[in-house]
């Protein structure tokens, strides 16, 4: 298996042309520097039939939009920010068939989502301390904690 992995940047020449039936890429997309290149690259590497699955942050969501310059998706190793709309438009203009576009449910311990929580320290330091201590801290938590996810194919030809 080790010679399948390549340590380079990926690009439409990383790879042969439809090599896959699936692409995935996780909180990845909002960093990369050209990111209709690498949608078109991922196109060309897609087998006709095949699906893309892409997940990042979603600046259109309530918790990003609440959070404002607090929220953890204003970060400068982001060279852009994507919300279902612009999301759902970028994968198009590079030639995809956008099969559906949804917010992204994520679940943890709730001491784990209490850490991230914008609180005062006075404030957060004694909740931190009760869940960590107790089990209720490990109790599993679903939020929708502001990412979207978006799946599209390459339309097999007609």
């Amino acid at each position: 298996m080790r010679s399948r992995i390549r340590c380079a940047l990926y690009d439409a020449d990383t790879l042969q042309p439809d090599s896959f039936d699936v692409i995935c890429a996780f909180q990845v997309f909002d960093h990369v520097p050209d990111p209709a290149g690498m949608l078109r690259a991922c196109f060309l590497h897609l087998r006709p039939g095949g699906l893309a699955l892409f997940i990042n942050y979603d600046s259109g969501a309530l918790t990003n939009r609440l959070l404002g310059e607090r929220s953890p998706i204003v970060d400068v190793e982001r060279t852009a920010l994507y919300d279902r709309q612009t999301m759902r438009r970028i994968l198009e203009k590079t030639g995809f068939s956008v099969r559906e576009v949804f917010a992204v449910k994520n679940t943890y311990p709730l001491a784990y989502w209490a850490r991230l929580a914008p609180l005062p320290s006075l404030l957060k330091r004694p909740i931190l301390t009760l869940l960590e201590r107790s089990a209720v801290g490990e109790v599993p938590l679903p939020l929708y904690a502001g990412n979207l996810g978006a799946v599209a194919t390459k339309e097999r030809p007609q």
